[in-house]
């Protein structure tokens, strides 16, 4: 069979640009998996402070549950109060950080005995990639990253949150 010069040409070309494109997708995945590592080992690092963020934010929550509007809100509460809407906080490198979402919240049992901060992520409208549900300040500290933790902390030391949770009245 007599093959043209211009395909074997063409299919040759093909064959290169697809070489190059797995030896850029091997360093890409080996550039994301060194910052993932330096990123574990730097949580791992500021473990104490997490832990002290998550005890401020718990403490935070208690302190709201247990006051008289806090107590008002949960007469009213069938889902869930919003306490922050940010970017992704767990230990994952999102594809594309500018359609990531992450929220964390008094979940549904903010109208039970039992109380857990609830985070939820996700990537633009695909529903939630992360779930986690702490009812320890231990287990928050482990999963989400410290400038997360920082990030949420803030919005509620600084009393951004009322803001929110005005919106959320109905």
């Amino acid at each position: 069979m007599d093959i043209p010069d211009s395909f074997k040409n063409k299919l040759q070309q093909v064959e290169e640009r697809e070489a190059r494109e797995r030896a850029q997708e091997k360093a890409e995945s080996a550039r994301k998996a060194q910052i993932a590592q330096k990123q574990q080992r730097s949580e791992q690092e500021l473990y104490p402070q997490k832990l002290e963020l998550s005890r401020n934010i718990f403490a935070w929550k208690d302190g709201f549950r247990s006051s008289p509007e806090g107590k008002k809100v949960k007469k009213r509460t069938v889902g869930e109060v919003e306490l922050y809407y940010g970017g992704w906080g767990h230990l994952q490198i999102p594809f594309d950080d500018s359609g990531s979402w992450a929220c964390l919240l008094v979940a549904k049992e903010f109208c039970g005995d039992e109380v857990v901060i609830s985070y939820r992520a996700g990537y633009k409208a695909q529903g939630f990639r992360a779930y986690f549900d702490f009812k320890k300040t231990e287990q928050m500290a482990q999963k989400l990253t410290h400038a997360y933790l920082q990030k949420v902390w803030d919005h509620l030391d600084k009393g951004k949150v009322w803001k929110e949770l005005e919106k959320e009245l109905w």
